[in-house]
């Protein structure tokens, strides 16, 4: 009499290893930096600046961001940066989203912003930028 015939048994499967990268493939960001980038002046040219300030109402301002991942490497992350800023009368940044937002100064003060990038806020927290009047700027129109 022959052998009898060996039964398969199913084995369930391991479950899906889950991914820690965002659907569009980058790693989310875990540190996120914000900065002044450039200026351009009243001229229209861009000119050298202190971070801390000050700077003038009618100037431009690009702001840059820079997203990090778990092993400090930059990251696209799975979202755009969002911004927040306030007094809008103030200073005005041309979107509240995006990696270089650009801000005119609209009137003297201070004004702060501020963004995050997958839920995770700026690590500066917000940048305090003082604005001063047109006139006390050492670059004239």
């Amino acid at each position: 009499m022959p052998p009898p015939a060996p039964v398969a048994t199913a084995t369930a499967a391991p479950p899906p290893a889950t991914s820690e990268l965002c659907p569009n493939g980058n790693w989310p960001t875990t540190a996120f930096d914000i900065k002044v980038y450039t200026v351009k002046g009243l001229n229209g040219e861009l000119r050298e600046f202190d971070p801390s300030g000050p700077f003038y109402v009618g100037e431009q301002i690009r702001l840059d961001s820079q997203g990090k991942d778990k092993f400090g490497r930059r990251t696209n992350g799975c979202n755009e940066p969002r911004w927040d800023w306030f007094e809008d009368d103030q200073g005005m940044l041309n979107s509240d989203r995006g990696w270089q937002p650009v801000l005119r100064v609209l009137a003297e003060g201070q004004f702060f912003v501020t963004g995050n990038h997958d839920q995770t806020p700026a690590r500066e927290g917000f940048l305090v930028l003082n604005f001063l009047p047109a006139a006390h700027s050492p670059i004239q129109r």
